[in-house]
């Protein structure tokens, strides 16, 4: 989901408190924060930063089109405006590249490819929400792989063991709503490639997610739940 920034004052708060609102399940609240937090942002590179946030806001509250706007405007400035808007860059790529927003084999084949550019360009720039990044490139690939009807459990168990070493190396530095956002993930992704543990472990992250009153979460862990069935 993108680093979150410490809670401040005027737009750095509204961002902050909007984050915390959509994570929590509140996305209509988030939205309307984070467009407040928009129209005061003093900076380009701020901006940016909350345009990738309401575009995710607007995803969950099932709102496709206004979240795709919003991550492809980050796209136009950051292709522009170039280094100084890699990180928002590689944010918006990251964000585009979610199942959900495809339809054809094509577009889950081009959510790979933003997925993967995501993800190398999270690993150039060092950001610390590695995990995140990895956990968006094992979701696209493994979208893609049941569309072709052919799982490479190889290839999935790889990224599972980059995302978990990854998680364990900013664990201790990571602020607690990311730490446990991206632990819900990768508890996700573990259970797709451990098939024998997966539905004793999926009710483990969806305690732990209800434990800290991540509701978006734990509404995606029992969706999983049901699909395994």
């Amino acid at each position: 989901m993108g680093p979150i920034t410490s809670a401040g004052t005027g737009w750095e708060d509204l961002a902050h408190s909007g984050i915390r609102e959509r994570e929590q399940g509140s996305v209509k609240t988030a939205v309307k924060l984070l467009n407040d937090a928009l129209e005061i942002a003093p900076e380009q590179e701020d901006r940016m930063f909350i345009l990738n946030h309401l575009g995710l806001a607007y995803f969950h509250d099932g709102d496709y089109t206004s979240a795709v706007d919003k991550w492809n405007k980050v796209l136009t400035v950051s292709n522009v405006q170039g280094d100084p808007f890699l990180n928002a860059k590689a944010v918006a790529l990251r964000n585009l590249s979610r199942k959900e927003l495809c339809e054809t084999e094509k577009d889950y084949k081009e959510a790979v490819s933003k997925a993967n550019e995501a993800r190398e360009m999270a690993k150039e720039l060092k950001r610390p929400d590695l995990p995140w990044f990895t956990h968006g490139l094992f979701s696209a690939n493994y979208a893609y792989m049941k569309i072709l009807k052919n799982v490479d459990m190889g290839v999935l168990k790889k990224l599972v063991g980059s995302e978990k070493e990854e998680l364990k190396k900013v664990w201790k530095t990571a602020p607690k709503l990311e730490r446990n956002v991206w632990l819900g993930a990768l508890l996700m992704d573990y259970a797709v490639v451990y098939d024998k543990v997966s539905k004793p472990l999926l009710k483990i992250a969806r305690f732990f997610s209800r434990a800290v009153k991540l509701r978006r979460r734990e509404e995606q862990i029992t969706k999983l739940i049901n699909e395994i069935g």
